[in-house]
């Protein structure tokens, strides 16, 4: 049964909006729906979300912003996944500004201001991990200004970062490895071109990222060549069963192309993600031609559905395969800077984690060497 929801925003300086969304109601409305659709009308109708996005006239503060953004860029060389992190947190930043004061952004950033701007944050029911990722864009942001002397110091640094929690990465044990591997059963072009991506993934631990952007050129029998965050470019040995399975989809499913991207969905260049479903009565329509890259979203999605195919319980993603790559690494004898320089990390303490994760080689270590360990 489908629900037709109307709801009436006030926002200050604003008229009065109608919101009208057709829900299809399962049992009983979900608010979580609601919440969303709310959530994204303010966030296209603040005036410092329009600013930051090119649809409004920009403020000296957003001028600022996408001056830090264009540097980070042009001059850092940072990833766009990390610059748009950037962007969305200093977006926060200044709607808090622009709540706060009518002073120049320039002349308010101080410990206290963006304390509380934390600390909003944390009522809001951000983790300490989100909060720790605001301060450091924060922190980033006012190093640029700085530099381009519009500040003294930087006053973000003064302002500790929230207390983490510390997690410990999901891994899959060998026999789920080799379960999710042997997923991919068939031998259409989708099949050998997901099975290469799957086995890619653990034998490289390439992030998601890095295998949406892998290039033919950059691989041979014996290794592969990745361009990671900050355009650091690694090496990583390649093994014969991940040799074998590029190989096969290279040869016997790869799309005729011009781009030298190795993974290639079926859709064209430009043309839309989803295809509709027909209406009742209609013809399907037809299935777009080969020929578009992969993104991530397009990996994440084989990746969880061949996941649940084999029984896998919890959420694997891409990223799993790149902890299991590390895990198993550490665990068959490898050194711990080896795996930090094969995973691209460029603090050895990143790296660490993966220690704690095996618990049967903490035990053999402990056997071995504690006096009243056996």
């Amino acid at each position: 049964m489908d629900k037709v929801v109307t709801i009436q925003l006030h926002l200050p300086g604003q008229t009065a909006a109608d919101l009208t969304t057709l829900a299809r109601q399962q049992g009983s409305w979900r608010p979580r729906l609601l919440k969303r659709i709310i959530a994204q009308y303010v966030e296209n109708n603040r005036p410092v979300a329009k600013a930051l996005d090119g649809n409004e006239k920009p403020t000296r503060a957003d001028e600022l912003v996408g001056e830090f953004l264009d540097w980070c860029t042009a001059e850092r060389g940072l990833a766009k996944n990390t610059v748009d992190a950037y962007r969305r947190d200093l977006r926060s930043l200044l709607r808090f500004y622009q709540d706060e004061t009518n002073e120049l952004l320039t002349d308010w950033l101080s410990p206290v201001t963006i304390g509380k701007f934390l600390r909003l944050l944390a009522r809001r029911g951000l983790t300490g991990e989100s909060i720790g990722r605001h301060l450091a864009a924060v922190r980033v942001f006012c190093r640029y200004l700085v530099l381009t002397e519009r500040l003294q110091g930087n006053p973000a640094q003064a302002v500790l970062r929230p207390r983490r929690k510390h997690y410990l990465p999901k891994v899959l044990t060998l026999e789920q490895v080799e379960r999710l591997l042997g997923a991919p059963q068939d031998s259409d072009s989708t099949v050998l071109r997901d099975r290469a991506i799957l086995t890619l993934a653990y034998s490289t631990g390439m992030r998601n990222t890095e295998l949406t952007k892998v290039k033919i050129s950059n691989i041979s029998d014996s290794e592969v060549r990745v361009l990671g965050k900050g355009s650091r470019e690694r090496v990583i040995p390649l093994g014969p069963k991940a040799s074998k399975a590029v190989q096969d989809y290279i040869e016997q499913a790869r799309p005729t192309s011009e781009q030298d991207i190795l993974f290639l969905s079926w859709r064209p260049p430009g043309a839309s993600r989803v295809v509709g479903r027909p209406h009742r009565g209609q013809i399907k329509p037809p299935r777009p031609p080969k020929g578009s890259p992969l993104d991530q979203r397009d990996i994440r999605r084989m990746v969880t559905r061949y996941a649940h195919r084999v029984g896998l319980d919890g959420l694997v993603t891409p990223h799993t395969l790149r902890h299991s790559f590390a895990t198993h690494l550490l665990a068959g004898g490898a050194d711990i800077r080896s795996v930090q320089a094969m995973l691209g990390h460029a603090s050895i303490s990143t790296t660490q984690i993966y220690t704690h994760v095996d618990i049967s080689r903490l035990k053999d270590v402990y056997r071995q060497a504690h006096p009243w360990g056996s």
